[in-house]
């Protein structure tokens, strides 16, 4: 029995997308996305001299970590940053001194 659950819970995920669906994200979900925009911002400010103003600029635009994570750029200049994350109901915080904050 419970490799019949292990089997469908597998299966749940690739058919729900496979229909079009998109997959449920949870909280770990959007904080790995996030630890990837702090290494990006890190790694352009020292190319650039100053955080990125957006995904684009970034390199995270197809990104598979960010899938399905809305990201509002509410600051960037050549001091801090300050991104947005929201996926449903889910809402995160990041900022320059990478500090991780559950809004919702």
């Amino acid at each position: 029995m419970k490799w019949f659950v292990i089997v469908a819970l597998l299966l749940v995920q690739p058919l729900a997308m496979a229909k079009g669906k998109k997959p449920k994200l949870t909280d770990d979900n959007i904080k790995s996305c996030m630890a990837e925009i702090y290494t990006k911002q890190i790694l352009y400010i020292n190319e650039h001299g100053r955080y990125a103003k957006n995904s684009k600029e970034l390199g995270i635009t197809k990104n598979v970590i960010c899938k399905g994570v809305n990201l509002n750029y509410e600051l960037a200049d050549k001091e801090k940053f300050k991104i947005r994350a929201k996926a449903g109901k889910l809402v995160w915080l990041i900022d320059d001194e990478k500090n991780m904050q559950k809004i919702k």
